[in-house]
């Protein structure tokens, strides 16, 4: 019955210069003490009494930051816990959904050369485990799992990448401990983190809220989709063409999708081939297969031999080839591909290759292929934690009691077809926040960067209104943002470049949290007067920008009759741009790098970091 809740374990680290309660379960009634020591000294004792339903609660004195290790000694009626290796130090909460939970192992570029990862072994991550539950009333005190790991050796590659950055860069500033609470899982929405009664009011998840919340849901539902892909995959057949291309096959250019190909909606199975020639001082043994990323499932196959899997999407498929298998001269891949739901194939814009070193052999271009089934689109399995309320219970309310110097979000591409009502729903989610936990805690959040889709064509601009969204919510108070709309891939979901996202995430945080002269530049107004050649606009910034380029058309204005390009006057360094659009007429508003995928930036703060992209209402 005696224990501590789970985040007190050996290698924690608490929020330093405050005060911090140390929780855990004991018989009711039962007394509890608590001890805080250093190299045997006593730094504080205390004791309570569990209450009627166990709990007990003690309250730790402010301790400053050190790199030198504490020990919490606590005792029930005899029986002792330790915990060791404690450090006060900066704690942070990081949340949100994949970009955050993105471990350090996705981030690799073969085609990148990185700096070896440095050891911090003062950063350490709690990383909890996913777990969903859908409850009207559930609010759990404990996590279900997880332990503290320091960014040292074989940890790193585990570890969120943005997180690692971001410790690392206040690491370097502070030369104190820091902690990270890792509750972020992928494809979860903002709503997944609220309760019932908070999204309740929204009206517009209600009858998903009546469904998900019967007794059963989440094994029936998971029992319904295990079936339905069992069948499907079985109406697949066995089909593997000897894993070696014939005559009679088709041809297409690789990397291509199924629309490329003419297979408008297909789903089912298609075998790819490639032949190739690796040149004789090639260095067969240290080879890797690099395919880019594929949709839906692949297996591969070189020479016959299968030298990688994987499930789904997302991940980049970087395949280690086993000693032997490759071979000079002629080789035959083969890529036995499954797709799902209605379009699939090579995602455009990625490396196709083999790499050995610094050697590389191409493997874009023509490939040959032939359909081994054709099946209906599957409906997608339901994916529970990308749903709302999912997250709450289990992952959201027992982060709250703790204390931090700031809470990080990296999340949104999962709300952006709600860009509408995300302002006001994470200002909530904020607010329901710092009510739980009692205090403002101060809240970084990141912008989402540029990125297309799959297709590469999304008219509807979500990701752009999506930010704006996001630039909206620096409304809450004690908040930042990181604008990283210019470090991602139009092409991938999950950009590698994890390091000037923490980055940024850091500078935020110097500037909100540890009083840099750091400048937000933020648009404030913008006014128009027609010309003899167009119309002139002018936007103010709260804070100094710095266009860098004469005639730079990061900026369009939206008229009554269309819209239409803009450029700089003349580069600009001040707290605003003058702009000339070669058109008249009634003006609405004026935009800055509003795509889905903006062009590389051009306007900037005085640090050089990018402007946010905004669309802003003429006034004047």
């Amino acid at each position: 019955m005696f224990r501590l809740k789970k985040i007190f374990s050996d290698g924690m680290i608490f929020q330093q210069d405050t005060e911090n309660k140390i929780y855990g379960y004991a018989e009711a009634g039962k007394t509890v003490t608590v001890k805080l020591t250093r190299d045997k000294t006593e730094i504080f004792s205390g004791e309570t009494a569990a209450d009627e339903k166990g709990c007990f609660a003690v309250t730790l004195p402010p301790v400053k930051g050190s790199l030198e290790p504490l020990e919490i000694e606590s005792e029930c009626e005899g029986q002792k816990i330790y915990v060791r290796d404690v450090y006060a130090g900066e704690l942070f909460h990081i949340s949100g959904q994949s970009n955050m939970e993105l471990p350090m192992y996705r981030t690799r570029d073969p085609f990148r050369d990185d700096p070896e990862i440095a050891d911090y072994p003062f950063v350490h991550e709690f990383r909890v485990p996913v777990t969903n539950c859908f409850s009207k009333t559930a609010r759990e005190e404990d996590f279900p799992g997880g332990e503290w790991k320091s960014a040292s050796g074989v940890n790193i590659r585990d570890m969120s990448a943005a997180g690692y950055y971001f410790a690392a860069d206040i690491f370097e500033r502070l030369k104190v401990p820091i902690g990270l609470v890792n509750t972020s899982a992928g494809g979860a929405a903002v709503e997944s983190f609220m309760p019932y009664d908070m999204i309740k009011g929204y009206k517009i998840h209600d009858d998903f809220l009546e469904e998900a919340t019967k007794e059963g849901y989440i094994e029936n539902t998971a029992a319904a989709d295990m079936k339905r892909e069992s069948e499907w995959t079985k109406a697949l057949g066995t089909e593997d063409f000897g894993l070696k291309p014939s005559d009679d096959m088709k041809t297409c250019i690789v990397p291509c999708l199924t629309t490329d190909m003419g297979l408008e909606g297909f789903a089912g199975r298609i075998f790819f081939f490639r032949e190739f020639n690796v040149p004789e001082d090639f260095p067969v043994n240290e080879a890797e297969l690099i395919l880019g990323t594929m949709s839906d499932t692949d297996n591969v196959f070189l020479n016959g031999v299968k030298v990688g899997e994987t499930g789904y999407i997302y991940p980049p498929r970087y395949y280690k080839v086993p000693e032997g298998v490759l071979k000079t001269g002629k080789n035959v891949l083969a890529v036995r591909l499954d797709i799902k739901c209605g379009t699939g194939g090579f995602i455009k814009g990625r490396k196709l290759c083999v790499k050995s070193g610094n050697r590389t052999v191409n493997l874009a271009g023509e490939w040959k292929y032939a359909i081994a089934a054709k099946c209906e689109p599957l409906q997608p399995g339901v994916f529970f934690q990308g749903l709302p309320l999912a997250l709450y219970a289990n992952m959201m309310a027992p982060a709250l009691p703790y204390k931090y110097r700031a809470f990080l979000w990296y999340q949104g591409e999962t709300n952006c077809g709600r860009a509408y009502i995300y302002k006001q729903m994470f200002t909530d989610f904020i607010n329901m926040y710092r009510k739980e936990c009692g205090y403002e805690i101060p809240v970084i959040f990141t912008q989402l960067c540029n990125h297309e889709g799959m297709t590469g064509r999304d008219e509807s601009m979500s990701w752009a209104k999506f930010r704006q969204a996001q630039l909206e919510c620096l409304k809450i108070s004690k908040s930042a943002m990181a604008v990283t709309y210019d470090i991602g891939e139009y092409n991938d979901l999950h950009p590698t470049n994890k390091k000037e996202v923490g980055r940024r995430l850091a500078y935020c945080a110097h500037g909100l949290l540890y009083g840099d002269e750091t400048v937000f530049a933020k648009p404030l107004t913008a006014s128009a007067r027609e010309t003899e050649t167009g119309t002139e606009i002018t936007v103010k910034f709260d804070g100094y920008v710095y266009l860098k380029y004469p005639g730079a058309y990061c900026f369009e204005a939206v008229f009554e009759d269309g819209l239409f390009p803009c450029r700089g006057l003349s580069d600009t360094c001040g707290d605003s741009v003058s702009l000339i659009c070669e058109h008249k007429g009634k003006i609405k508003s004026v935009r800055h790098a509003w795509k889905n995928s903006p062009l590389a930036p051009e306007l900037f703060d005085l640090r050089m970091m990018p402007v946010t992209p905004f669309e802003l209402e003429i006034t004047g």
